[in-house]
């Protein structure tokens, strides 16, 4: 052994197809051990061929380019083939370069290579530090069996800009990654299928992940525009090659849901190489009937129930109008726990129990539950004892229910609560709550217990507004108090400097005449008297706005106030007693309350505002004339 490690091997030039495992037979040839041998790569030979049966092509270093076409590595039947020229040495008798660390890394199809040069501040260039950088690279892939030469235009110019790095700068004082070769990924075949999206659309679980078993998926509204149908056409996909040239293969594409769609007008078709699509053309909701498509915008059923539809949910914006038939006084149109989202729906009958609509216009001919809820733009109902929120309500007889409107019109109230800016009733009997912002109109009042209430600050959604400009004026009138001292203060501190201050101006002025410095103090003290000016100038501007603002906010406030002395409580009637009328101020918070008596003949009150010893005064003020 202690011969092997004298002996030095002479170059020797081998055509190899696997370098690493002919260092080994050249080595015990030699009698050297493999660890002193390494080798430099001359030339390399690329042959390919197309048929199987064929002979191998070689190719120059520049005919190379010809695999940088995607669709000639993919054909299935290319082989590629490598062999190289190396030159075998013993590195005992050669000086080692000196090189930076180099990381190879290959993604999971093996079609792409990246590497990372490690920052080094103990590399020195050197002229053939390129050459040595690159070969040590491609010695790194021969060992993995990785073809070299091909697809790998990046790697010199990588090289290039580190090595232009190294003899500039001296070190590589930064890590660089970059590709070394990128071959071919796969392009995965892409089989047939068939979306029906307006179906999905009503599968969704509710935000607590529950399932809703009474949403069958009855109805399924669509709007303009909307792909409700997809046929995905199939489509084969295309082989790749990794970065040691063997071939990934992918499967024929699958051809299992070609189906034919009919549809009508209504619906578009739209196709391309990829896909059939199917468009609504209006908004409404998808109908099949003997295998053809349809969008239609009105459905007819006689009932809505667990039974029946489930629950039918399409959208305020579909235009679906739903007519629901039944009429049965003993009997429920919509049934207990439905629910129910359109455009419109007119209900013949009754509404039960914990059912929910929804809709932009809502009919109901029959009666609805206390426990039903209503949401909607405009309301007609018949018999209301359920929850109804709307813009505009029109009701023949309220009976306990709940009413929350813009504007309400119910031709019979018999206990209940109503909250509209405007309320007009036909008759009222006893037991009610109506609050309103502008007006509370009565024909015909019958019943005791009443209790009518104008708060324009509840209707009108003022409540926030005041609070937010109460904690603004609080803020405001705590600042605004404490700024005339300040204010006052620096204006002292000015007018006892503005002499001392003019006279330092007039001597630095003489001073620059005679081509003279002036000291910096006097620069210094110059500046201050300057600093302290412009800020009692801004605290003034500030002082002023802060002022406005506050005015501003007492305006505002006012604004919203004077719609309670603007509002009125009409009764065409005769009072009965111990209904009780309420006026509720906004600033200052106050009820003004006054409660009316048998046979009491004040067909408009209203609430009215005197300023009696520079003291608010507020006071009911009845009157027999209907302004």
């Amino acid at each position: 052994m202690a011969d092997n490690e004298q002996r030095l091997m002479s170059p020797i030039v081998v055509d190899t197809k696997n370098a690493y495992q002919d260092l080994e037979v050249i080595a015990d040839a030699a009698k050297v051990d493999p660890k002193y041998l390494d080798f430099n790569i001359l030339s390399i030979s690329t042959k390919y061929k197309i048929k199987s049966d064929g002979d191998f092509t070689e190719l120059s270093d520049s005919e190379r380019n010809i695999f940088n076409d995607d669709e000639f590595i993919s054909n299935p039947d290319l082989a590629i083939s490598q062999s190289y020229r190396v030159e075998y040495f013993d590195k005992r008798g050669k000086k080692e370069p000196l090189l930076p660390k180099i990381s190879l890394g290959v993604n999971k199809n093996m079609t792409k290579i990246v590497a990372t040069i490690k920052e080094d501040i103990n590399v020195k260039y050197e002229p053939n530090f390129e050459k040595e950088l690159i070969g040590s690279i491609r010695k790194k892939l021969l060992k993995s069996e990785i073809l070299i030469g091909i697809r790998d235009t990046t790697l010199v110019k990588e090289i290039n800009k580190i090595t232009s790095m190294l003899r500039i700068k001296g070190i590589i004082d930064k890590s660089m990654t970059f590709v070394v070769a990128s071959w071919l990924d796969p392009v995965l075949s892409v089989d047939d299928q068939i979306n029906y999206y307006y179906k999905t659309k009503s599968n969704k679980a509710e935000e607590s992940d529950r399932v809703n078993y009474s949403d069958r998926g009855f109805l399924q509204s669509v709007v303009e525009g909307e792909v409700i149908i997809e046929y995905i056409k199939a489509k084969d996909g295309q082989a790749g090659r990794n970065v040691k040239g063997q071939l990934i293969p992918v499967s024929s594409a699958k051809k299992a849901n070609q189906v034919e769609i009919k549809v009508t007008d209504n619906i578009e078709v739209k196709e391309d190489e990829n896909s059939v699509k199917y468009i609504s053309k209006k908004n409404g909701y998808v109908s099949q009937d003997n295998g053809t498509y349809d969008v239609k915008e009105e459905l007819d059923v006689n009932e809505v129930s667990f039974k029946t539809t489930g629950s039918i949910e399409t959208s305020l914006d579909s235009d679906v109008k739903i007519n629901i038939k039944e009429s049965d006084i003993l009997k429920d149109a919509v049934g207990a726990g439905m629910s129910i989202e359109t455009n419109t729906i007119n209900v013949e009958g009754n509404v039960a129990r914990g059912a929910s609509i929804k809709a932009r216009n809502v009919t109901i001919g029959g009666q609805t539950h206390a426990k039903s809820v209503i949401e909607a733009q405009n309301a007609n109902i018949a018999v209301h004892l359920g929850r109804l929120v709307c813009e505009e309500a029109v009701v023949d007889r309220l009976e306990n229910g709940h009413i929350e409107a813009k504007k309400v019109t119910v031709n019979s109230v018999i206990g209940g609560e109503i909250i509209a800016a405007e309320v007009h009733i036909g008759t009222l009997f006893s037991n009610a709550n109506i609050t309103a912002a502008s007006l509370v109109e009565i024909e015909n009042l019958k019943g005791t217990n009443n209790r009518i209430m104008i708060d324009a600050g509840r209707i009108m959604d003022y409540e926030d507004k005041i609070t937010q400009a109460s904690q603004k004026m609080a803020k405001l009138k705590a600042e605004i108090i404490s700024m005339p001292k300040e204010l006052e203060k620096k204006k002292n501190i000015i007018d006892s400097n503005k002499s001392s201050v003019t006279l330092i101006k007039q001597r630095i002025e003489e001073l620059r005449n005679g081509g003279k410095t002036p000291p910096q103090s006097f620069i210094a003290k110059l500046k201050d008297f300057q600093s302290l000016v412009y800020e009692y100038n801004l605290l003034v501007k500030n002082y002023g706005a802060k002022k406005l603002l506050l005015d501003d906010l007492k305006d505002d406030i006012k604004k919203m106030q004077s719609m309670v002395f603007e509002a009125k409580i009409i009764n065409k009637n005769r009072w009965k007693e111990l209904n009780e009328i309420k006026f509720r101020l906004i600033e200052p918070k106050k009820d003004i309350t006054y409660v009316t008596r048998e046979n009491e003949l004040a067909r408009l009150i209203m609430l009215k505002h005197l300023v009696i010893d520079e003291e608010d005064v507020y006071e009911i003020k009845r009157s027999n004339e209907i302004d």
